[in-house]
């Protein structure tokens, strides 16, 4: 009889904890920002979900960017637009708390910065913020520093 009450407990107990032990938390890539074709960023978009997805449930792509255009034309409506609660809201939307963006931005030189960063707009935090210049830069070029900016992801942050 004992035994079956610490079985009954034990099945109790551990049973419902096994079946989120494989979740991965979700997070959200925003449209690459920058002067890229939509064939470019498409790649990029890509290969930086397929990245990220070794951590996370990704969240990416036509759905993020429909999304997005949505609640950026119902916050524009307001008197103060306010791009850190445009990224709330679309988290909410996803039910996520993780937002993940690469940033890039035209230099003189013809070069461009590029910064990638995950926020966690739960905790109004930065997770991670990495930066780098991408002279002459190529989407070749792109993926490899983002390569690289996940490379640094050794764990879920």
């Amino acid at each position: 009889m004992k035994r079956m009450v610490v079985y009954i407990l034990f099945v109790l107990v551990c049973v419902p904890c096994l079946s989120f032990a494989g979740e991965q938390e979700k997070i959200v890539l925003l449209p690459v920002s920058g002067p890229l074709t939509a064939l470019e960023r498409a790649k990029v978009e890509e290969h930086l979900a397929e990245g990220l997805g070794k951590w996370y449930a990704v969240i990416a792509g036509k759905k993020v960017e429909e999304a997005l255009v949505k609640l950026l034309q119902a916050e524009s409506q307001k008197a103060e637009c306010d791009l850190e609660g445009c990224y709330v809201k679309i988290a909410q939307h996803f039910k996520a708390e993780l937002i993940a963006a690469l940033l890039l931005s035209p230099r003189p030189d013809g070069g461009m910065g590029v910064t990638f960063r995950i926020r966690n707009v739960a905790e109004n935090r930065e997770v991670v913020a990495k930066s780098a210049d991408c002279p002459a830069c190529t989407v070749s070029k792109l993926i490899g520093l983002s390569d690289g900016f996940l490379r640094g992801l050794t764990a879920k942050p």
